[in-house]
């Protein structure tokens, strides 16, 4: 996230050096179109951030990519301050929700879908390593070095196929559903989208309940 608002604000200042020349426009509503959809990915259409910069950035002057580079630098300095995260943390200890998948659930409706994916893939991870313990399989490994490590998901539902315990669609659809929590945990939001983090927590929930410790 750090990276991609540097990056943004970047672009502000390279549109606001390019006023009065042909490419102004062009540079303006590429700065126009990647903010708002940045700023709408880490806190949804409700953030104030966004309905200004939407505001802002459709005035046509110089000035105006001025106060839109202003609002990045105020969200880069929320980022740097742990505002978006601690803000997450404190949905996330909250007592208010009755599980995880619950939360995921809440998250994703407020479009929050980057933290939504997170949750519901690391809720699956651990239904997966008591799966496994359930059915006298080990989570752990010695590696290289003579130490113990946790097997990754990947690694554990690749298991569990192979031991017959969780079928071959099933085997697929986890594996898709790992790869976005990774990209997720990774802030690669651009890679997936909400309907599917959606489908991912709608596919987790039937997998949990088809699977039951």
């Amino acid at each position: 996230m750090i990276k991609r608002v540097a990056e943004l604000i970047s672009l502000a200042e390279q549109t606001i050096s390019h006023a009065g020349s042909d490419s102004f426009e062009v540079s303006k509503n590429r700065l126009r179109t990647q903010s708002l959809h940045f700023i709408k990915h880490l806190n949804g259409e409700s953030d104030p951030n966004y309905k200004e910069f939407d505001r802002v950035s459709g005035q046509n002057s110089a000035n105006s990519v001025a106060n839109c580079k202003a609002i990045l630098e105020g969200i880069k300095h929320d980022i740097d301050n742990d505002y978006y995260l601690s803000s997450v943390r404190g949905l996330v200890s909250a007592d208010i929700f009755s599980d995880y998948l619950e939360m995921a659930e809440y998250l994703l409706k407020e479009n929050w879908f980057i933290p939504a994916a997170v949750i519901t893939g690391s809720t699956m991870e651990s239904h997966l390593r008591n799966l496994a313990i359930k059915n006298g399989m080990s989570i752990t490994y010695i590696d290289t070095k003579g130490k113990v490590q946790q097997k990754t998901a990947d690694k554990l539902t690749t298991e569990l196929y192979t031991a017959k315990f969780i079928d071959k669609i099933n085997h697929g659809l986890i594996g898709g559903w790992i790869k976005i929590r990774n990209e997720a945990a990774h802030g690669k939001y651009s890679t997936f989208s909400a309907p599917q983090v959606q489908n991912m927590l709608d596919g987790v929930r039937i997998f949990i309940g088809a699977n039951p410790l």
